[in-house]
């Protein structure tokens, strides 16, 4: 019974020490995942600050907030206020998110908590003033329970206050943001 113990605490120990690997999203997810990703893309076509704040993972939120010395909703008002302000003088049009690779990487929290996550590459054009811009940038997505989050990657300030709240990412490559001009 002992020799039980041990290899199922040895095994146990070496399954947090893998790597997670990704796998298929299942018919189910995917489908949830899509209408997360367009609402989410919606939201920014709108220019809905709200909602756009709202897709930030709680996490993250809870990090900005301990760093500023606020609760968690003020800030959330904050930056909605913020974000409503910057989108104010830009269109955005065009969004896309390619949702065809399917892969998903479900890892594991010091707490317990199971994160499923994906990186999706996007696509959109901001137009501003008489200047318009064709964004490539990756969002991370993250479900943690039954939501889906996302939260833009670009930048180390950005990739560091996401591995702070999700450990495991700290490795994590994402491919490169590019901005190109259009006529």
């Amino acid at each position: 019974m002992r020799r039980l113990v041990l290899s199922t605490l040895a095994a146990s120990f070496l399954a947090l020490a893998l790597p997670a690997y990704a796998r298929d999203l299942t018919a189910p997810e995917a489908k949830v995942l899509d209408a997360a990703v367009t609402s989410y893309l919606e939201a920014i076509e709108k220019g809905d600050a709200t909602r756009i704040v709202g897709a930030i993972p709680p996490r993250i939120i809870q990090l900005f907030a301990a760093q500023s010395g606020t609760d968690a909703a003020a800030l959330e008002k904050t930056l909605a206020q913020q974000t409503e302000s910057m989108l104010s003088g830009s269109r955005f049009s065009d969004l896309r998110a390619s949702l065809s690779d399917r892969a998903v990487t479900d890892s594991k929290l010091p707490d317990g908590t199971i994160v499923t996550w994906a990186v999706i590459p996007t696509e959109f054009t901001v137009t501003q003033a008489d200047t318009k811009t064709r964004n490539r940038q990756s969002m991370l997505a993250l479900r943690e329970g039954d939501r889906w989050y996302f939260i833009r990657t670009e930048g180390a300030a950005q990739q560091q206050m996401v591995s702070l709240a999700y450990p495991f990412l700290a490795e994590a490559k994402y491919p490169a943001a590019s901005a190109t001009p259009l006529e």
